[in-house]
């Protein structure tokens, strides 16, 4: 059964397939950090018109190593987010704490540290002055 799939023609295709999603992926990755990373921040007045809570979670995934497959698990800390709407823009997503996420209501003007990506020119921001 195993040779059928190694002599299978559309083997070659299906790993080139897998090396550009794996390349591909590989290249976001590293756009969005050289975009994002360090970036410097300024205060931008804003409105809060939402906000979203992520519990912990866990996921496992396995990774052969020789004939053993060996669980890799990660854990993903809760995270708290407000959206923003900046004025002439659309809303921004800004890390906040549980203290600030609590604090926040629909409608409450905020002030918020926000930056414009190297490459793309898309705002990010960094958290909402307390």
């Amino acid at each position: 059964m195993v040779s059928m799939w190694r002599d299978s023609p559309i083997m070659p295709f299906l790993f080139s397939l897998l090396i550009c999603i794996l390349v591909s992926i590989l290249g976001i990755i590293i756009f969005i950090g050289v975009d994002s990373l360090g970036i410097e921040t300024s205060p931008s007045n804003g409105v809060v018109v939402g906000r979203s809570y992520s519990p912990e979670s866990t996921s496992v995934s396995y990774m052969k190593v020789g004939d053993v497959d060996v669980p890799q698990i990660t854990t993903y800390p809760e995270s708290w987010t407000a959206q923003v709407a900046l004025e002439g823009s659309d809303s921004i997503d800004c890390p906040v704490t549980k203290e600030q996420y609590q604090r926040l209501t629909n409608g409450l003007s905020v002030q918020i540290m926000v930056g414009a990506g190297r490459l793309s020119g898309s705002a990010y921001c960094s958290g909402i002055s307390s």
